[in-house]
């Protein structure tokens, strides 16, 4: 992503603007695996340099736990995840990593 900088005040006032994505869905779910789906649709200020599922049988899983890797940049990405545990609930959110942190 290209963006012209005028000024410091810019710099300074657009530093904060997070990267915008959400978890689409889940899909094919099978006995052991299931297929995340999630879409970054701005990266903010700062290019993202990872972007991923976390997962597990806790609320809010993070990148501490289980987590995917799916490239980088903005754009839809999916991930089918295999060894799923059988009759088990699972919480997936999407995360992306840039130069300002994790979000979620």
């Amino acid at each position: 992503m290209n963006r012209k900088v005028d000024s410091l005040e810019d710099v300074v006032a657009n530093m904060s603007e997070p990267p915008v994505l959400e978890t689409v869905g889940v899909s094919d779910v099978g006995i052991f695996k299931a297929t995340f789906h999630g879409n970054i649709t701005s990266e903010g200020y700062c290019l993202v340099t990872a972007r991923g599922f976390c997962y597990g049988t806790s609320e809010n899983p993070t990148i501490g736990g289980n987590f995917t890797s799916d490239g980088t940049g903005e754009g839809a990405f999916s991930r089918t995840v295999i060894a799923l545990q059988a009759n088990t609930t699972y919480y997936v959110r999407a995360y992306v990593t840039n130069a300002m942190g994790t979000t979620y």
